[in-house]
């Protein structure tokens, strides 16, 4: 949940569209998929 409100916080404060993406590509690549909140598919 850290890693999750650390990203929050980076985006709110980066202008840069880039950054932003890159960001986000990082948090999914280092955070495991439960805790990203995913479910089992069905």
């Amino acid at each position: 949940m850290r890693a999750f409100s650390q990203l929050l916080d980076d985006l709110v404060y980066t202008r840069s569209r880039n950054t932003k993406l890159k960001l986000i590509g990082d948090y999914l690549k280092e955070t495991p998929d439960p805790d990203r909140g995913s479910r089992s598919p069905r």
